[in-house]
C-alpha cells in the first residue's frame, strides 16, 4: 500500500493523499486507518460516481462498517457536475 502526497491541486487547501493499491478491501483499511489518526479532522474523497453504490452497500451496511470503525460522520454528494465523479465528505465524530 502506497500513500502519494506528492499531487498538487490549484485552488485546493490541505494536503491530497492518493491511496494506491490494487486491493479495494486495503485500501478502505489504509483509509479507515488514517481517519483513525487525524483527530478533530476532515477529509473529502472524490470517487467514479459508479462506486457510491459499493461505498454505501446493501441497505447501507458498508457504510455504517464504515462509520463505526473510524468514527467518522460521512456524506456522500451527487455527482459533480460535468465530471464522473461524487464527492464524499468525512468528518472525525469523536475526535481524541
Amino acid at each position: 500500500m502506497l500513500i502519494d502526497q506528492s499531487l498538487v491541486v490549484p485552488d485546493v487547501q490541505g494536503k491530497i493523499l492518493i491511496i494506491k493499491g490494487k486491493s479495494l478491501d486495503k485500501k478502505a483499511d489504509a483509509f479507515t486507518a488514517l481517519m483513525r489518526i487525524l483527530a478533530d479532522t476532515e477529509a473529502v474523497i472524490y470517487i467514479p460516481h459508479t462506486l457510491v453504490s459499493i461505498i454505501i452497500g446493501a441497505k447501507g451496511r458498508t457504510i455504517n462498517h464504515i462509520k463505526k470503525d473510524s468514527q467518522c460522520d460521512i456524506f456522500v454528494n451527487q455527482q459533480l457536475q460535468g465530471l464522473p465523479l461524487c464527492s464524499i465528505q468525512l468528518k472525525t465524530a469523536n475526535p481524541r
